[in-house]
């Protein structure tokens, strides 16, 4: 049976299903987006047990909620696999970390903050690997009509 002319043109517009994506990068993103949400839960418990407490009332203060939010957003932007979110949370992080300690003068929870770095290090390849995996190149996309030349 033949199809009608009224019938829309139909193609595959979500590409990335049809291409297999290597386990190792997708446990690189999945790790990455699992350790800004550890990351995000412990900052937010911190920060409610310091405001309920009336304790380190230096440190923290709104824009710690604000930090909160972010590190959530970003963890949501790197499980959509987004290059810009896994590198900004591996920048965010590491310069936070840098102004704490400059601030503090100690290294607090250095072994804790190179096991995020580590992550979020490994979600920004990850993300990178699968953008260059799901990359078509111009050359072999086919016309989808023939344009009669004028």
């Amino acid at each position: 049976m033949e199809k009608s002319v009224y019938e829309p043109p139909s193609s595959d517009v979500d590409l990335s299903k049809s291409i297999e994506i290597p386990e190792d990068i997708s446990k690189k993103i999945k790790n990455g987006w699992i350790a800004a949400i550890i990351s995000g839960v412990m900052t937010l418990g911190v920060m409610l047990l310091a405001i309920n407490t009336g304790a380190m009332g230096d440190l923290f203060d709104i824009w710690t909620g604000v930090d909160v939010i972010i590190i959530f957003l970003l963890a949501f932007g790197i499980y959509k696999k987004s290059r810009f979110s896994a590198t900004f949370m591996f920048a965010y992080f590491l310069i936070a970390k840098i102004l704490i300690i400059v601030e503090t003068g100690k290294p607090s929870g250095l072994i804790m903050s190179m096991i995020f770095l580590y992550f979020y290090f490994q979600a920004m390849i990850g993300t990178y690997q699968y953008h260059k995996i799901i990359k078509i190149p111009k050359a072999s996309m086919k016309p989808t009509a023939n344009v009669p030349a004028d």
